[in-house]
């Protein structure tokens, strides 16, 4: 292996560390989170905003009787509730999803839909696996209108959640079924199949 070879595997290993931390992060805050009331999660999402040196939430304040219904409306028109796309719309509709089941499994900064779904549904590895990829498509079908990801950010998905199994995931991968089309090295799309079985993979996440 060539020197340019070596620089080339440590960028990648270096990317999918980084993205494994975030995602391990990002689930740790979540679960923290998940007790306190709106106005509390707010405030201390601005704290710690604050103290790193990053963009703050809107709501900065302590949490307080006066700042409940500002921080209600300030929330409208954010995240899983701003979705403009109409086939993510009429998707949504078609599954009769609640704002609160979407927030239980994706995090949206607007822009971006990331998972935080710690668990999907299956009884083996396989099936974890699949559903991983389906959910995972899912979260770029929220954030872009299309449900096309790469075969990375799945597999660091399957990692975060504990179902990746590097002696058998090519197997798994081949019992796919119709839900998804394409391969490893271009990148996967949901089909249509895939999409309906998301509703289910969604509702079926924790």
């Amino acid at each position: 292996m060539t020197e340019e070879n070596n620089d080339q595997s440590e960028m990648v290993g270096d990317k999918k560390s980084s993205i494994e931390m975030e995602l391990n992060a990002l689930m740790a805050v979540v679960k923290s989170l998940d007790s306190l009331s709106p106005e509390g999660r707010n405030w201390v999402l601005a704290s710690a905003a604050s103290k790193f040196g990053v963009q703050p939430p809107s709501i900065s304040k302590a949490p307080s009787k006066g700042n409940v219904e500002s921080a209600s409306q300030q929330s409208e028109g954010d995240g899983l509730s701003s979705i403009q796309n109409p086939k993510v719309k009429k998707w949504i509709k078609d599954a009769q999803f609640t704002e609160e089941e979407l927030e239980s499994v994706f995090y949206s900064s607007g822009s971006e839909y990331q998972i935080i779904a710690s668990d999907v549904p299956g009884t083996s590895k396989k099936d974890k696996t699949i559903n991983a990829y389906i959910l995972v498509g899912a979260s770029r079908f929220l954030e872009t209108g299309e449900p096309n990801f790469t075969d990375q950010e799945a597999r660091v998905y399957c990692e975060t959640i504990g179902c990746y199994d590097s002696t058998n995931h090519a197997k798994y991968m081949k019992d796919k079924g119709n839900y998804i089309t394409g391969n490893k090295n271009s990148g996967w799309t949901l089909t249509m199949p895939g999409l309906k079985a998301a509703v289910e993979v969604i509702r079926g996440a924790k």
